[in-house]
């Protein structure tokens, strides 16, 4: 009982400490009809299409600008539905409070038109209005990459003149409040990161053709070198290596082939052993050791040594190899094994690389060794890698779109490492005793799809920063942190965040994200996060499983909404009382009045979290036992 006391003795006094923070543009909330601010300097919620989809740069689509009563900063959101949908949400209006000042891009005098797919263009920027000021075209042929989409006009004549152009019908600003959309986010996330990974499939189906090049010489019978295939047989073609042991450097300046099921070659421990300076060469079934020791080469040097780049290019893009691939287009790796205290395989300025069947075995201490594949400025896929030791198995910089997918990374620093890389997809994957950590985002990349991977016994799981990352389907078990977030207007749905120390740790200034459906079983902290304002985790009245939360379930549902951050929720599953302090009318009206003074809405909160979990499947192959539902009050 004395812990209990202590715990709600803690609660009362967290009631009057004040939260301070610093985000992206501080407002005063007494301020009379502050002016708009650039865009770029809000908090932003929604998908952030143009950066996600390459939309060409004369689409300008609507977007919006929220200066709300209980939150000190300007919030910006892509897409007038997507901002009545969230003005009308109860969950946000909890978070920031009600919106005082609301501003929306105005397409009078822009001279906007629609384009072939439906979105707008304009010949001059659209300016912001108030948004009661403005008049707004629904129903019209205006289309996002969510699907139909409103245009706002200050001028009832232009938008009259649009509307005989395009359709739609002319509506005001409060009866569009009255409205409700459904702004697609989950589905626009999810068919991205099934488009890239039917990209990569299709990648490598044509590369698969390299396998089928005629033979132009058999190494031993026609030529006595790999090198002197490389150099005579005819481009399009294919040097066969029978097995055994090839001791050679080789570097292959014409497109051709090199398959050699049970050959070996064995460089003589310095430098690179296979060199790849052509377009659209095959490497298949061979194996490759005596892979030089170098992890940069002093000689390198690039055109601009004045940029932030020029270190990381030094220090990681010309280091030995077992294989290399430098400024060519369409390479393959299948069926092979390397051996190697540096890279495996490094890609620098490949495009549409396709990498398969490749194990690579590293160092057996990480400080010793480096990359399992190492891509600099890279496209393409990597695909059933299995790298073991080293330092990072797959690390990639400026690698935009790169898939890894279906791959196995064990006992290194991190298994997956993104530098300044937007747009992958890395799915599928299982990643084990990564020292620190599974799969970690770095320098505020973009448009990220992490789906489906299963992280065990690391030091972080999950790591991402960033924004519009899409995090679904993951396994993350036995970590010390299973997924840290550190990104904004990103959506996690569908993992299964299990037996960790931590299950999420949640960064606190930029509460953008959309985390539901998710299942939380067996951490000792479900969550765990510093000050920040409150974060609400559901979304259209559909939360997340937690193991050991109370109340009575309703279509699918539990009555009483669930704090993981709270000290008294965090124990339900593991503090016998708890679940009775839960009920108290004690712990009740504090809740109440955390809710009306905004200092106290902070930690992470579900409205309406889920009777059962989402993948009962997963969690019985994965034998994780689920703690009964304690359902009603005591």
């Amino acid at each position: 009982m004395g812990n209990l006391r202590g715990i709600h003795i803690a609660l009362l006094i967290c009631m009057v400490v004040g939260v301070v923070f610093i985000g992206v543009f501080l407002t005063d909330p007494g301020t009379t009809d502050p002016g708009p601010v650039d865009f770029d300097d809000t908090v932003r919620i929604g998908l952030t299409d143009e950066q996600r989809l390459d939309l060409d740069p004369s689409v300008s689509l609507p977007r919006a600008q929220v200066f709300f009563s209980d939150y000190r900063y300007v919030v910006g959101f892509y897409g007038v539905e997507r901002t009545v949908d969230e003005l009308n949400d109860p969950a946000r209006q909890l978070q920031f409070g009600e919106p005082l000042t609301i501003y929306v891009t105005d397409y009078s005098s822009a001279n906007v038109a629609l384009d072939a797919d439906g979105y707008p263009v304009v010949d001059n920027p659209p300016r912001w209005r108030t948004a009661q000021d403005l008049v707004y075209v629904v129903d019209s042929e205006a289309q996002s990459p969510r699907g139909e989409t409103i245009i706002p006009f200050v001028d009832q004549g232009e938008a009259t003149d649009f509307v005989e152009t395009y359709g739609g019908t002319i509506i005001d600003w409060d009866t569009l409040r009255s409205m409700t959309f459904d702004t697609l986010d989950d589905a626009v996330f999810r068919e991205t990161a099934m488009a890239r990974g039917v990209d990569a499939t299709s990648r490598m189906a044509t590369a698969e053709s390299l396998r089928e090049r005629p033979i132009g010489a058999v190494v031993g019978e026609d030529v006595p070198t790999i090198q002197d295939g490389v150099d005579s047989v005819p481009e399009g073609t294919t040097v066969l290596i029978p097995p055994g042991q090839y001791e050679e450097m080789v570097t292959i300046n014409r497109s051709v082939t090199l398959i050699g099921h049970g050959a070996t070659i064995s460089g003589d421990g310095n430098g690179t052993v296979i060199r790849v300076n052509a377009d659209e060469v095959g490497i298949i079934g061979l194996s490759v050791d005596g892979v030089g020791d170098q992890i940069r080469d002093p000689d390198a040097a690039i055109d601009d040594p004045d940029t932030w780049d020029h270190n990381i290019e030094l220090g990681y893009g010309h280091g030995d190899a077992g294989i290399a691939f430098v400024d060519v287009t369409g390479g393959f790796v299948a069926d092979t094994e390397i051996d190697t205290p540096a890279n495996g395989i490094l890609l620098r300025d490949a495009a549409d690389m396709a990498v398969t069947n490749v194990t690579i075995v590293g160092s057996d201490e990480w400080r010793d060794g480096f990359m399992g594949v190492m891509a600099m400025r890279t496209s393409g896929v990597l695909d059933t890698l299995e790298v073991t030791g080293g330092r990072d198995g797959v690390y990639m910089h400026r690698s935009h779109g790169l898939v890894v997918q279906d791959s196995a990374m064990t006992g290194g620093r991190f298994g997956i490492h993104l530098m300044y890389t937007s747009r992958t997809l890395l799915e599928n994957n299982h990643i084990s005793d990564q020292e620190l950590g599974g799969i970690v985002l770095m320098t505020d990349p973009e448009g990220n799809a992490i789906v489906g991977n299963d992280v065990r016994r690391s030091t972080n799981a999950i790591t991402t920063v960033g924004t519009s990352n899409y995090v679904a389907d993951n396994v993350v078990t036995d970590n010390d942190f299973g997924i840290r977030i550190n990104d904004h207007s990103s959506r996690y749905e569908f993992n299964t965040v299990a037996g960790n120390e931590v299950g999420i740790l949640a960064g606190g200034f930029v509460p953008t994200n959309t985390v539901v459906r998710n299942d939380f079983i067996g951490n000792t902290r479900h969550v765990r996060m510093g000050f920040g304002p409150l974060q609400v985790w559901s979304s259209e009245g559909v939360g997340n499983y937690w193991d050991g939360a109370v109340g009575s379930p309703e279509d699918g549902v539990l009555d009483r909404r669930y704090i993981p951050t709270d000290p008294i929720d965090s124990r339900l599953d593991r503090v016998d009382g708890a679940a009775t302090l839960a009920h108290s009318p004690g712990l009740t009206a504090v809740r109440a009045f955390g809710d009306t003074v905004p200092g106290l809405r902070t930690g992470v909160v579900d409205l309406h979290p889920l009777a059962e979990p989402t993948n009962p499947d997963r969690l019985d192959m994965l034998d994780i036992n689920v703690s009964n539902q304690q359902e009603g009050s005591p």
